[in-house]
């Protein structure tokens, strides 16, 4: 099994988010995401409640994946939902269950509360930040957190994506980050 973030953030002020949107438009890497969440069957999205409801009506679940929903409430029942739909009540129980149904891969989507819990968690280790770095300085008020100087590889150039008006209205890169493994 295999744990990854996936993310898209500012690259001078590490903004993900404002007001419960995206500060940007880049349609190539929502296509990179689908295809990166979608094409493995034995995959599942983890996600806080507010990255679940900041999604159109019309891709909550998002569509073809197991979608997991963290929330402090134990009464939540997200709208709309389906039977690939599970919430839980902490991220280390989503982690969990998501063990038990033996995926290959689980995918954390956000937001930066669960980046952050899922960065400082020690029952479990995220193999892999698979990042879109946009270029800017945004407003925001949800945050990517810094990662641990020494814990990660130089990042791996995935993609390069050139601004180019209503489709990506900003230049930004794909990379990844590995955990290093200390010996």
């Amino acid at each position: 099994m295999k744990i990854i973030i996936v993310v898209a953030y500012a690259i001078l002020n590490r903004v993900i988010g404002l007001n419960g949107s995206i500060p940007w438009k880049i349609l190539q890497d929502m296509l990179h995401f689908k295809k990166l969440t979608i094409t493995i069957p034995e995959s599942v999205v983890i996600m806080g409640r507010k990255t679940f409801e900041s999604f159109p009506k019309k891709f909550r679940p998002l569509p073809d994946r197991w979608n997991f929903i963290v929330s402090r409430n134990p009464d939540y029942t997200p709208s709309p939902t389906n039977e690939k739909t599970k919430v839980f009540t902490s991220l280390a129980a989503a982690i969990e269950c998501a063990k038990e149904m033996e995926f290959k891969l689980i995918f954390i989507i956000g937001g930066g509360e669960i980046y952050k819990e899922a960065l400082d968690q020690r029952d479990f280790t995220i193999d892999e930040v698979i990042a879109t770095e946009v270029d800017g300085n945004f407003e925001g008020d949800t945050f990517f957190p810094d990662l641990y100087p020494g814990s990660w590889s130089e990042p791996e150039v995935l993609n390069t994506i050139i601004k180019d008006g209503d489709k990506n209205s900003h230049d930004c890169r794909i990379v990844s980050y590995k955990q290093l493994i200390a010996l």
